[in-house]
């Protein structure tokens, strides 16, 4: 995968995988699509939407960039986060 930016933007390139989207066509004033574009969207397409089931892992807390709301308006099936309803449990201990 290319990234269009480094150290920093991740939510930005979040978003333009799992839409399809680069952030390069909309209006230079929008800095964060997840809070300034989703967030007054009614629906939003993503690639979720393709499949009957669709989950979807982040390694930190789902509350930045209302990540939350927007992987509902994905309409993912599950989200894990740290702090979510659904637990990320740490299988490295059953490693070989």
């Amino acid at each position: 995968m290319m990234s269009s930016g480094y150290g920093g933007g991740t939510a930005n390139m979040e978003y333009m995988t799992l839409t399809g989207l680069a952030t390069a066509n909309f209006s230079s004033t929008m800095s964060t699509p997840y809070t300034q574009l989703v967030a007054r969207l009614i629906h939003e397409w993503s690639f979720s939407q393709d499949f009957r089931y669709a989950v979807a892992i982040h390694p930190y807390e789902g509350i930045f960039y209302s990540r939350i709301s927007a992987y509902r308006k994905f309409e993912f099936n599950r989200f894990y986060y740290l702090g979510s309803k659904y637990k990320i449990i740490d299988q490295k201990e059953n490693w070989l």
